[in-house]
Protein backbone atom coordinates (compact mmCIF):
# COMPACT_ATOMS: atom_id res chain seq x y z
CA UNK A 1 0.00 0.00 0.00
CA UNK A 2 1.48 3.45 -1.02
CA UNK A 3 1.67 6.15 1.98
CA UNK A 4 1.18 9.55 0.64
CA UNK A 5 3.50 11.94 3.15
CA UNK A 6 1.87 14.91 2.72
CA UNK A 7 3.13 18.38 4.80
CA UNK A 8 1.04 20.09 7.50
CA UNK A 9 3.42 22.56 9.01
CA UNK A 10 3.70 25.89 7.08
CA UNK A 11 4.86 28.66 10.33
CA UNK A 12 2.97 31.99 9.96
CA UNK A 13 6.37 34.14 10.45
CA UNK A 14 8.00 32.23 7.89
CA UNK A 15 7.79 32.58 3.59
CA UNK A 16 7.72 28.94 3.06
CA UNK A 17 7.54 29.31 -0.64
CA UNK A 18 10.60 27.66 -2.63
CA UNK A 19 11.64 28.90 -6.06
CA UNK A 20 11.47 26.69 -8.90
CA UNK A 21 10.72 23.59 -6.57
CA UNK A 22 10.99 20.20 -8.06
CA UNK A 23 10.00 18.01 -5.82
CA UNK A 24 6.97 17.37 -3.00
CA UNK A 25 6.69 14.03 -1.71
CA UNK A 26 2.81 14.52 -2.37
CA UNK A 27 3.42 14.64 -5.95
CA UNK A 28 3.40 11.57 -8.43
CA UNK A 29 5.99 11.68 -11.00
CA UNK A 30 5.47 9.22 -13.89
CA UNK A 31 7.84 9.46 -16.84
CA UNK A 32 8.06 13.68 -16.35
CA UNK A 33 3.76 13.42 -16.17
CA UNK A 34 3.58 15.15 -12.49
CA UNK A 35 0.09 14.97 -10.99
CA UNK A 36 -1.37 16.08 -7.39
CA UNK A 37 -5.20 14.48 -5.59
CA UNK A 38 -6.17 17.57 -3.67
CA UNK A 39 -8.74 17.01 -1.19
CA UNK A 40 -11.01 19.58 0.11
CA UNK A 41 -12.54 17.67 2.47
CA UNK A 42 -15.96 19.15 3.74
CA UNK A 43 -15.63 22.62 3.62
CA UNK A 44 -18.14 25.16 4.78
CA UNK A 45 -20.86 26.42 2.75
CA UNK A 46 -20.36 29.84 0.70
CA UNK A 47 -21.32 33.05 2.19
CA UNK A 48 -21.49 36.64 1.37
CA UNK A 49 -20.63 37.71 4.57
CA UNK A 50 -19.06 35.31 6.67
CA UNK A 51 -15.84 37.32 7.42
CA UNK A 52 -18.11 39.97 8.76
CA UNK A 53 -19.96 43.20 7.56
CA UNK A 54 -17.94 46.56 7.63
CA UNK A 55 -19.57 50.03 8.07
CA UNK A 56 -17.47 52.00 4.83
CA UNK A 57 -17.81 55.39 4.18
CA UNK A 58 -17.80 57.32 1.06
CA UNK A 59 -13.74 58.03 1.93
CA UNK A 60 -11.49 54.94 2.15
CA UNK A 61 -11.04 53.17 5.21
CA UNK A 62 -8.86 50.69 6.64
CA UNK A 63 -9.87 47.59 8.71
CA UNK A 64 -7.46 45.48 10.99
CA UNK A 65 -7.00 44.42 14.30
CA UNK A 66 -11.43 43.81 14.18
CA UNK A 67 -13.56 41.94 15.81
CA UNK A 68 -13.32 39.86 12.65
CA UNK A 69 -10.28 40.99 11.51
CA UNK A 70 -7.66 39.05 11.38
CA UNK A 71 -9.44 35.73 9.85
CA UNK A 72 -7.88 32.36 9.04
CA UNK A 73 -9.66 30.15 6.80
CA UNK A 74 -10.40 26.66 7.92
CA UNK A 75 -9.25 25.31 4.32
CA UNK A 76 -6.01 24.12 4.23
CA UNK A 77 -4.48 26.07 1.78
CA UNK A 78 -6.94 28.81 1.70
CA UNK A 79 -9.86 30.32 -0.14
CA UNK A 80 -11.24 33.19 -2.16
CA UNK A 81 -13.33 35.87 -0.43
CA UNK A 82 -15.73 37.74 -1.65
CA UNK A 83 -16.57 41.62 -1.47
CA UNK A 84 -20.28 42.45 -1.51
CA UNK A 85 -22.06 45.90 -1.54
CA UNK A 86 -25.09 46.91 -0.18
CA UNK A 87 -26.34 49.50 -2.85
CA UNK A 88 -26.30 49.52 -6.91
CA UNK A 89 -24.06 52.15 -5.63
CA UNK A 90 -21.41 50.54 -4.31
CA UNK A 91 -18.79 50.73 -6.77
CA UNK A 92 -15.57 51.30 -4.11
CA UNK A 93 -12.06 49.09 -5.08
CA UNK A 94 -11.51 46.69 -2.36
CA UNK A 95 -8.48 45.70 -1.32
CA UNK A 96 -7.52 42.58 0.74
CA UNK A 97 -3.84 42.35 2.70
CA UNK A 98 -3.03 39.21 4.21
CA UNK A 99 -1.02 35.79 3.27
CA UNK A 100 -0.86 32.73 1.26
CA UNK A 101 -0.89 28.86 2.99
CA UNK A 102 3.31 29.33 2.59
CA UNK A 103 3.14 32.41 4.80
CA UNK A 104 3.90 35.08 1.80
CA UNK A 105 2.47 38.11 2.01
CA UNK A 106 -0.68 38.65 -0.55
CA UNK A 107 -1.67 42.04 -1.84
CA UNK A 108 -5.19 41.34 -4.13
CA UNK A 109 -8.02 43.75 -5.09
CA UNK A 110 -11.75 43.34 -6.35
CA UNK A 111 -13.66 46.22 -8.01
CA UNK A 112 -17.36 45.64 -6.18
CA UNK A 113 -19.61 46.19 -8.54
CA UNK A 114 -22.77 47.11 -6.85
CA UNK A 115 -25.24 45.09 -4.21
CA UNK A 116 -23.84 41.18 -5.47
CA UNK A 117 -20.70 39.78 -4.57
CA UNK A 118 -17.22 40.10 -6.68
CA UNK A 119 -14.66 37.13 -5.80
CA UNK A 120 -11.09 38.35 -4.92
CA UNK A 121 -8.31 36.59 -7.50
CA UNK A 122 -5.98 34.98 -5.19
CA UNK A 123 -7.06 32.72 -2.16
CA UNK A 124 -5.91 33.70 1.15
CA UNK A 125 -5.11 31.43 4.21
CA UNK A 126 -4.54 34.30 6.69
CA UNK A 127 -6.66 37.84 6.10
CA UNK A 128 -4.92 40.34 7.86
CA UNK A 129 -6.16 43.51 6.43
CA UNK A 130 -9.37 44.79 4.91
CA UNK A 131 -9.08 48.58 2.93
CA UNK A 132 -12.49 49.66 1.10
CA UNK A 133 -12.01 52.52 -1.41
CA UNK A 134 -15.25 54.24 -0.63
CA UNK A 135 -18.24 54.05 -1.94
CA UNK A 136 -21.76 55.72 -2.10
CA UNK A 137 -23.72 53.38 0.14
CA UNK A 138 -24.09 51.44 3.09
CA UNK A 139 -21.67 48.88 4.91
CA UNK A 140 -20.12 46.53 2.71
CA UNK A 141 -19.05 42.45 3.48
CA UNK A 142 -17.11 40.15 3.30
CA UNK A 143 -17.55 36.30 2.69
CA UNK A 144 -16.97 33.06 1.12
CA UNK A 145 -16.47 31.98 -1.97
CA UNK A 146 -16.87 27.96 -3.55
CA UNK A 147 -13.29 28.55 -4.42
CA UNK A 148 -10.42 27.39 -3.08
CA UNK A 149 -6.66 27.69 -3.43
CA UNK A 150 -4.43 24.74 -4.03
CA UNK A 151 -0.85 23.71 -3.05
CA UNK A 152 0.82 23.30 -6.16
CA UNK A 153 0.94 25.43 -9.58
CA UNK A 154 -2.16 23.26 -11.44
CA UNK A 155 -2.27 23.12 -15.29
CA UNK A 156 -4.84 20.61 -15.49
CA UNK A 157 -7.58 18.77 -14.10
CA UNK A 158 -7.83 15.31 -14.77
CA UNK A 159 -10.15 14.01 -12.32
CA UNK A 160 -13.32 15.35 -9.86
CA UNK A 161 -14.63 13.58 -6.78
CA UNK A 162 -17.82 13.62 -5.02
CA UNK A 163 -17.86 11.74 -1.03
CA UNK A 164 -15.04 9.82 -2.63
CA UNK A 165 -16.93 9.03 -6.20
CA UNK A 166 -16.70 10.74 -9.38
CA UNK A 167 -18.65 13.39 -10.28
CA UNK A 168 -19.34 16.03 -12.99
CA UNK A 169 -15.90 17.80 -13.53
CA UNK A 170 -15.02 20.75 -11.18
CA UNK A 171 -13.53 23.84 -12.43
CA UNK A 172 -9.69 24.51 -12.26
CA UNK A 173 -9.25 28.23 -12.68
CA UNK A 174 -5.37 27.88 -14.12
CA UNK A 175 -2.49 30.14 -12.60
CA UNK A 176 -0.74 33.06 -13.69
CA UNK A 177 1.75 32.32 -15.56
CA UNK A 178 3.16 36.22 -15.85
CA UNK A 179 4.96 38.28 -12.98
CA UNK A 180 2.05 38.67 -10.54
CA UNK A 181 -0.03 41.64 -10.06
CA UNK A 182 -2.68 43.04 -7.84
CA UNK A 183 -5.38 41.90 -10.12
CA UNK A 184 -3.97 38.96 -11.52
CA UNK A 185 -4.83 35.41 -10.74
CA UNK A 186 -3.22 33.16 -8.16
CA UNK A 187 -0.13 31.83 -9.29
CA UNK A 188 -0.52 27.90 -8.44
CA UNK A 189 -4.27 28.22 -9.86
CA UNK A 190 -8.26 27.73 -7.90
CA UNK A 191 -10.69 25.21 -8.09
CA UNK A 192 -14.27 26.16 -7.92
CA UNK A 193 -16.90 23.43 -7.09
CA UNK A 194 -19.78 22.27 -9.42
CA UNK A 195 -22.05 21.82 -6.88
CA UNK A 196 -22.16 24.10 -3.62
CA UNK A 197 -19.96 23.53 -0.60
CA UNK A 198 -22.21 22.42 2.66
CA UNK A 199 -19.82 21.22 5.13
CA UNK A 200 -20.71 17.71 4.72
CA UNK A 201 -19.95 16.57 1.36
CA UNK A 202 -16.45 15.94 0.74
CA UNK A 203 -14.47 17.06 -2.42
CA UNK A 204 -11.17 15.78 -4.10
CA UNK A 205 -10.35 16.50 -7.40
CA UNK A 206 -7.07 14.72 -9.60
CA UNK A 207 -4.45 17.77 -10.64
CA UNK A 208 -1.53 18.04 -13.37
CA UNK A 209 1.19 20.16 -11.59
CA UNK A 210 4.21 22.41 -12.64
CA UNK A 211 7.16 19.63 -11.59
CA UNK A 212 9.56 22.55 -12.62
CA UNK A 213 7.64 25.14 -10.34
CA UNK A 214 5.48 22.91 -7.97
CA UNK A 215 5.00 26.53 -5.80
CA UNK A 216 4.28 28.71 -8.83
CA UNK A 217 5.52 32.36 -9.32
CA UNK A 218 6.25 34.96 -5.86
CA UNK A 219 2.77 36.56 -5.03
CA UNK A 220 2.26 39.75 -5.32
CA UNK A 221 3.10 41.88 -2.06
CA UNK A 222 3.73 45.86 -3.01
Amino acid sequence: MTTHRVPDFYPTRVNMRVANLAFAADVAINNGFHSHRFDLNAPAASSVNGLGTFAATTAAVTFAATGQLPYTMAEKYGRHVIVAGTTSSNTGVSTLIGRDYLGGKVITVATNAGSGGVIFPVALKYVDTFIHGGHAGGPVSLGLADRYGLPYKSMALLHSFLNGLSTAAHSLVTPQTAAASAAGSDPRGSVTLNVAADGTKNFSVLLVVDGTNLHGNAQYSG
